[in-house]
């Protein structure tokens, strides 16, 4: 059964378009556009080729026209909102003019009604042909006073044209099912299923706004309407909410047919036979209980017994055994917890206690046993219809009967703290009742959500659950909520993640609650000053503490007239052991709490600068590529804040005892290059290698107004010896480094690494594919910093020239080394591989702009 298909916003296929949001032009019938041919404004609108053109022309037809009521005008406004798809924006403007307009309405309410008429004269076998007329109908009646006032005065047409529709898509539904008729395929049968979808909405409308007068001749069309729902009914793969829609038309046709409260006979044990029909299945059964629990009001429910007992209860005992039979069946679970959500809605409404309790207890069963369940869509119903319950018991504890609110904290109590459904109702009661009321029924609440935090199972619901207590709580903040975060944080080993809820969650604290961040400083200034090093637990709860201060607000405003401190708060030389401590995550906490800013320009102390370099120096060959590209993504960070912030130093005025109080930025950054490039060693691991060429990187992009970097011989060295790293990446960087690098300093050395350019084309012809790399990296620096090595003084007005004669010289030495191989294949397989210069080849011409 297709029972999980939801229309939310109707859907259909673009060959039919039931549903077309696609912002083209509006096209016309021949006939229709034979038709204003002779008039030019008319025929320069349907003449326009994009829906832009269209609307302004439209738009200057309304404004600039004498008279819109004209039998001309009207017609032609007609004719486009019957051809303009649906949800097209020239028919969305032309129902917002039309219904503005009191003039128009009258007027264009009867062509359209006439145009109905025409539309709906004929009954085609062809369920294709039924789609365009039953969606211009079905535009009519969506927010479109004019267009429900023109189906309305021609409802019995309109109900015999969509009783012939829907008798057609069962028919050809049932005639696929013959073995000498054609198979549907899939698609074909969805389109089907959505044309029957709409055209159930349209006669329920049509049933629903039926004037006295038409009354008897459209209860006369009941019949044949039930023989196709009943076909509807039973077909397995009808989606269960068309199935849904029936039973609501259904029982809106009995109801209409018998009387007011006929619905009743769908409880009662005597179901008239033709009821009975569609009971005798459970999607035919959860259909019209489901409308029931739609359509009824919520006072017939409460007044109306059904075998000695109040129909409302009745109802919600069928709904639920539906759903105990059927509980492997998703579709079915689903459709019971939509009409569980349904009724749960309407218990604040009921005004008998005892009723309302009893239905709550009902629908306890089904949410404890639903609130876990495998589907994002169950969960969800479950716990809205959560809060409905919760909501009632909340009324009733306001009049001063606390008997709901007791049994869903028994029904709490009862459940185990590793489940998530245990935070859901949490939450729940926290929303209704507030976290007075929870703190005083559960003993040591918070720290119970706080150690729930730890579990991965139950982590996102127990965030949930503690953000919405801290939100609503402002009693006693330190001693409910930082005291308990502070010990959790020093005294358990805290994951990253659940010390980011926990920052976020203190963050929220400070907000509601100034006074706490008092409490904060205090803390981390006793701790800091405390004579015993600083480890583990109490190192990451200052660090903790410290990000909540920066991100409340608090750092900005603090003097910072200490250079040996960070904000005035903290020694550096705290920050410094948190760099080398044992927990990564302690290592981080440090970082960012130096790199992150509200501000991306806010100004590097000296102290942060020593930080940082301090900080690579210990941790820039980690092992842990998480922890690798963590630290990466800071430093990324400080590079986007050091170049900004020096923008804003630079422009600010020196002060006495300085010339230029940006030159430590710039000494910064030397010290930091020269780092790196004491990193690139020989024999060092990769990641100190890969961190130090990607900071540099990053470093070359910085612009600190014009400064020239400083380079050396030795900086040179160490990145030509990098153009032989084996991973690819690491000569990838040290090439983009170099091709910053002064000219001079590449012809006046001869270095390690040769850039003659025949001992590279012989690396090229290596067989070991790293060698062939390395060559192909050396050729693309040559091409770029050392073109005359390769023009080798032939000037030339090709565009690209050194590429041109480097993509010469290494065909040239192609063809030989195939010259070779077509001589004997054993010694090209040694010394003329051909692989390499064709990577070579390959590279060059990655840079080539084919324009």
């Amino acid at each position: 059964m297709n029972g999980l298909t939801l229309r939310i916003t109707g859907g259909g296929s673009k060959k039919h378009k039931i549903i077309n949001s696609a912002i083209n032009s509006v096209e016309f019938t021949p006939d229709f556009q034979h038709t204003f041919e002779d008039d030019s404004v008319f025929k320069s609108f349907m003449s326009s080729t994009s829906a832009e053109e269209q609307m302004a022309k439209l738009k200057n037809i309304i404004n600039d026209a004498k008279n819109l009521t004209d039998t001309a005008s009207i017609r032609f406004f007609v004719g486009v909102f019957i051809q303009a798809p649906a949800k097209h924006p020239i028919k969305c403007f032309l129902t917002r003019q039309i219904t503005r307009s009191k003039d128009l309405h009258k007027a264009f309410t009867a062509q359209l009604a006439s145009e109905i008429q025409v539309l709906t004269s004929d009954l085609p076998d062809d369920y294709t042909k039924y789609v365009g007329v039953i969606t211009t109908l079905f535009t009519c009646i969506e927010n479109f006073p004019p267009g429900a006032d023109a189906v309305r005065s021609e409802e019995l047409k309109v109900a015999e044209y969509l009783s012939g529709a829907l008798k057609c898509c069962v028919e050809t539904l049932v005639g696929s099912g013959d073995s000498q008729s054609r198979a549907l395929s899939p698609t074909e049968k969805n389109e089907i299923f959505n044309l029957a979808h709409f055209t159930l909405r349209l006669l329920l409308y049509v049933v629903q706004k039926v004037s006295p007068a038409n009354k008897a001749d459209l209860i006369a069309m009941f019949k044949s309407i039930r023989g196709s729902i009943k076909h509807l009914m039973f077909e397995d793969d009808v989606p269960m909410d068309t199935k849904s829609l029936s039973g609501i038309l259904i029982l809106t046709m009995y109801v209409c047919e018998i009387g007011e409260d006929a619905w009743i006979h769908i409880l009662e044990s005597d179901t008239p036979n033709n009821l009975q029909v569609y009971l005798q299945s459970d999607a035919g059964e959860l259909s019209l209980y489901s409308a029931i629990a739609i359509v009824v009001p919520v006072g017939s429910l409460q007044s109306k017994n059904v075998q000695g007992k109040p129909a409302l209860i009745a109802l919600t005992e069928r709904i639920l055994r539906i759903g105990e039979r059927s509980s492997s069946d998703t579709t079915f679970t689903l459709g019971v917890s939509r009409t569980v959500l349904q009724i749960a809605k309407t218990v604040d409404k009921v005004e008998d206690r005892a009723l309302g309790l009893a239905i709550m207890d009902s629908l306890l069963v089904h949410i404890w046993s639903h609130l876990e369940h495998y589907m994002d869509s169950v969960r969800h119903l479950a716990a809205q219809t959560l809060t409905c319950v919760v909501k009632y018991g909340s009324r009733l504890r306001k009049e001063g009967d606390d008997t709901a609110i007791n049994n869903l904290f028994t029904a709490l109590s009862s459940l185990d703290i590793s489940r998530k459904s245990y935070y859901v109702i949490l939450t729940a009661l926290t929303e209704e009742l507030g976290p007075k009321h929870l703190l005083e029924k559960i003993d040591g609440l918070i720290a119970l959500l706080i150690d729930a935090l730890n579990i991965q199972a139950v982590q996102a619901s127990a965030t949930v659950a503690l953000t919405r207590l801290s939100q609503r709580c402002s009693d006693d903040t330190v001693s409910l909520w930082v005291s308990p975060v502070v010990h959790y944080v020093r005294t358990q080993n805290v994951h990253s993640q659940v010390l980011r809820v926990l920052d976020e969650l203190l963050v929220n604290v400070v907000g509601g609650d100034p006074g706490v961040m008092e409490f904060i400083i205090s803390h981390i200034k006793q701790t800091a000053s405390s004579q015993t090093q600083l480890q583990g637990g109490e190192l990451k709860c200052i660090l903790m503490l410290l990000s909540v201060a920066r991100k409340s607000g608090y750092t900005s405003q603090a003097s910072n007239n200490n250079e040996s401190e960070w904000k005035g708060m903290i020694q550096y030389d705290v920050l410094k052991r948190a760099a080398i401590d044992s927990l990564e995550e302690t290592r981080i906490l440090s970082l960012s709490l130096i790199v992150e800013s509200p501000k991306s320009t806010e100004i590097f102390a000296r102290g942060d600068f020593d930080f940082l370099l301090y900080y690579l120096k210990y941790n820039i060959n980690a092992q842990s590529p998480n922890f690798r590209q963590l630290t990466l993504s800071f430093v990324k960070k400080f590079m986007k804040r050091l170049e900004e912030s020096y923008k804003v130093l630079k422009r600010q005025k020196p002060t006495d005892d300085q010339t230029n109080n940006s030159d430590y930025y710039l000494h910064f950054f030397e010290q930091l290059r020269r780092f790196c490039f004491d990193s690139l060693l020989q024999g060092a691991n990769y990641s100190r290698k890969f961190v130090a060429l990607q900071t540099l990187v990053w470093g070359e992009q910085l612009n600190f107004d014009g400064y020239s970097r400083l380079w050396t011989e030795d900086y040179v060295e160490k990145l030509l010896l990098r153009l032989e790293d084996s991973y690819e990446n690491n000569k990838s960087y040290a090439l983009q480094i170099l091709c910053n690098c002064p000219v001079d300093l590449l012809e006046t050395k001869r270095y390690s690494i040769s850039l003659e350019i025949e001992d590279i084309l012989r690396q090229a012809s290596c067989v070991k594919p790293t060698e062939c790399v390395s060559a192909a990296y050396k050729l693309k620096l040559l091409n770029k910093k050392l073109p005359h090595r390769l023009l080798q003084g032939n000037e030339s007005e090709i565009p690209s020239a050194s590429t041109y004669a480097l993509l010469t010289i290494l065909l040239h030495k192609l063809h030989q080394e195939l010259k070779t191989a077509t001589k004997c294949i054993l010694t090209a397989a040694a010394h003329a591989p051909m692989y390499g210069l064709l990577h070579c080849i390959a590279h060059v011409l990655k840079d080539v702009d084919a324009e």
